[in-house]
């Protein structure tokens, strides 16, 4: 917190980017809880969807990589 302080106070905070990420933040957090809440009774549905990010996120670094 001190730091994101110091930040500001030095004029370093791009605060479009900072209130598009708070209200991100806002809208997402209870729209996740709802949607953690509704597969939490089909517990391998959430590891299921986990595996599945996993493997899309580690084969877009290789292509990333790939191409660069």
């Amino acid at each position: 917190m001190t730091t994101a302080f110091t930040y500001a106070l030095s004029g370093l905070v791009e605060w479009t980017l900072a209130f598009a990420f708070i209200a991100g933040g806002v809208v997402g957090g209870p729209m996740g809880t709802r949607i953690a809440r509704r597969l939490a009774n089909t517990r391998d549905t959430l590891r299921t969807i986990f595996g599945v990010m996993i493997f899309l996120v580690a084969g877009y670094m290789l292509w990333k990589n790939a191409v660069a």
